[in-house]
């Protein structure tokens, strides 16, 4: 489930929630929080930092559940590969880190293939559980696939079109990678209207 976090919709705290998850048998959580823009927060760098993403494993870890991590996206898009192995070395002995998110639809983020492959590198320095990212482009997958261990394509709104629609794009990520990475779909659950 990616963004796993309180929300003003719901009463849930986060236990609460990561309980609920583990009842449902979810194994694998995400919060965009950890990779979000500073102009979101006011206090960004405390939502953010590195002690509160071993919390958020904490917690994950409580009820049974592994976590995609993200970074700072502006890490990626700015080639801060220092920021990128702080945040890897911080936490990459944690038992309920699944893998590293790299950055959400890195072409709509400013993301170069070049820059997301450089970030990855730089990651795989330091820690080699999987790399992921979602891409929404069937277009760029072949270019940003060499960056990723795990290919997720989102193609949304699922809300108004078949679950069929998934389906070039899943074929376009198992093209990109010959085959040979896993490919993710990531299914949207919310309404925009």
């Amino acid at each position: 489930f990616y963004t796993v976090r309180p929300t003003g919709d719901r009463p849930l705290d986060l236990d609460g929630i990561f309980a609920e998850l583990a009842e449902a048998k979810v194994n694998l959580v995400h919060n965009s929080d950890f990779e979000d823009w500073p102009e979101h927060a006011a206090n960004y760098a405390e939502i953010n930092s590195d002690p509160r993403a071993r919390e958020y494993l904490d917690r994950a870890a409580a009820h049974g559940l592994q976590v995609l991590m993200g970074f700072d996206r502006m890490m990626v898009v700015r080639g801060n590969t220092a920021g990128l192995q702080t945040r890897a070395r911080a936490l990459t002995d944690h038992p309920a880190l699944f893998g590293w998110y790299l950055i959400d639809e890195p072409n709509l983020q400013g993301a170069t293939p070049q820059a997301t492959l450089a970030a990855a590198e730089a990651v795989r320095e330091v820690d080699r559980k999987p790399l992921t990212s979602a891409l929404c482009d069937a277009e760029t997958m072949p270019d940003y696939e060499p960056s990723l261990d795990v290919l997720i394509t989102d193609v949304y709104p699922v809300s108004v079109n078949s679950l069929f629609s998934l389906v070039p794009h899943i074929e376009r990520a198992l093209v990109a990678s010959g085959g040979a990475k896993p490919v993710w779909a990531a299914i949207q659950v919310h309404n925009d209207d």
